[in-house]
């Protein structure tokens, strides 16, 4: 009688994370569907921003939403929206949002909603990080070692941008947050966020440049 040798079992066990990765990505996109399927019997908003609007949909309906913002600058008035959803769905909802604000579309990344530019997504949030550890933090601290890795302070300098966080919303004030860790491998900046919101029981974050010459930019989870 013969028995495995370890790289057979090794090799075994290989196999089996390989076989069963499809079934776990399927539950997660099955996951996310169910959200977006869900009966939303009444939402009105008038004369908001979708930031706004996006957030009390985050909260509301249990979604992870992130938010890519276009900057009002140039002296340009704000934009405004006017929402009023009546026995739809989530999705028909979030499409209903960019509807009313047509500089942005949405789609779904494995558990989250992300929400962009139709121009085009910040080359920041494209960065790719081999790896991203944090241990025993709250989400404003994983954001700063984030923000500090040696892959993200290069691309900030080349592109003469500086941190400058926009502290506006009641929200932001001060308060006991939970503390995880996370320990990813070859993700984007884009995906870091979704992960902390995830990992700290939050719901909506946000990236966006504003100045002048875009020279600022601030990244928020909430």
């Amino acid at each position: 009688m013969t028995h495995p040798t370890i790289e057979n079992r090794l090799l075994w066990l290989a196999s089996l994370c390989l076989l069963l990765y499809p079934l776990s990505s399927q539950g997660n996109a099955q996951s996310v569907e169910q959200a977006l399927k869900k009966i939303v019997e009444s939402f009105e908003m008038s004369d908001t921003t979708l930031p706004l609007a996006l957030q009390r949909l985050a909260a509301k309906y249990h979604l992870l939403v992130g938010l890519e913002i276009l900057p009002d600058f140039d002296g340009a008035a704000k934009k405004t929206i006017t929402v009023k959803v009546h026995t739809k769905t989530v999705r028909e909802l979030l499409d209903a949002l960019v509807k009313a604000d047509s500089r942005y579309l949405w789609t779904t990344v494995n558990q989250s909603v992300d929400v962009f530019p139709a121009t085009g997504t910040d080359p920041l949030l494209q960065v790719r990080l081999p790896r991203f550890r944090a241990e025993g933090v709250d989400r404003n601290e994983a954001v700063d070692v984030l923000l500090n890795s040696p892959e993200i302070q290069p691309e900030l300098t080349r592109a003469l941008l500086r941190r400058r966080e926009v502290m506006s919303l009641p929200a932001d004030a001060p308060r006991v947050l939970p503390r995880f860790s996370l320990d990813v491998s070859y993700v984007t900046v884009r995906e870091i966020l979704n992960q902390i919101v995830a990992a700290s029981h939050s719901s909506f974050w946000s990236f966006v440049r504003y100045g002048q010459q875009r020279q600022f930019f601030s990244v928020k989870v909430r």
